[in-house]
């Protein structure tokens, strides 16, 4: 990968298993951290039995302990339209991502109460795996090139995952707003209505107290 992403579009949504396979339906799913050799690409089934697990046990209220949890709660894929730029390079032991340009990548996110705001977002999820709230979609937003060329994403071919996925989403989903009885807060988190009862018994809104509006 010749290239650096220094920013990211982030886009934080709550969604029931059933209709995340609805809203990823037709892309393909590919690993952005070391694999195998030999790999090509994963089967989007493997996703989406972690989220389902991931979602099942948030929704039953669990507290999340990383050590025991890691396998469903670090979810994470690369999701593509255009597997031409998807590459891997073998290493001593595993192959690494040298893709072309870089895709639309999807994984768990974490909240955290900080300084005046009852509900923050993008706390590391291997230390706040109880607050994990949903799924956030990363997109870069700046790519640099050696030599000083810089893309935004409007010029990368994924972008029309992004766009596909972000119109699919408003189609069914609004923003969240929670209160702790003073302050008010749109927490720019996408929620659909069968999503937002679930969400009601998350260990962290039950934890924090907080009202979703």
């Amino acid at each position: 990968m010749e290239y650096t992403v220094t920013a990211w579009g982030k886009e934080y949504f709550l969604v029931t298993p059933d209709d995340l396979e609805t809203v990823l339906e037709g892309f393909h799913h590919v690993a952005v951290v070391g694999v195998k050799r030999g790999y090509t690409e994963s089967d989007p089934a493997d996703f989406h039995a972690s989220y389902r697990t991931l979602y099942d046990r948030l929704a039953a209220g669990d507290k999340l302990l990383w050590a025991r949890d890691w396998g469903f709660a670090g979810l994470h894929t690369g999701l593509t339209d255009h597997t031409e730029n998807v590459a891997y390079a073998p290493t001593k032991r595993l192959s690494v991502p040298d893709f072309a340009e870089p895709c639309v990548e999807l994984q768990a996110f974490a909240v955290r109460a900080w300084k005046d705001s009852p509900l923050t977002k993008g706390w590391e999820i291997s230390q706040n795996p109880e607050n994990i709230l949903g799924l956030v979609m990363c997109f870069p937003s700046k790519v640099l090139y050696p030599g000083g060329g810089i893309r935004t994403s409007d010029t990368l071919a994924d972008v029309t995952v992004r766009d596909t996925i972000r119109s699919r989403l408003k189609t069914f989903m609004k923003p969240l707003k929670v209160t702790n009885g003073e302050k008010t807060v749109n927490t720019r988190i996408r929620v659909s209505e069968a999503a937002k009862a679930d969400l009601r018994q998350f260990f962290f809104m039950k934890d924090s107290g907080l009202t979703i509006l």
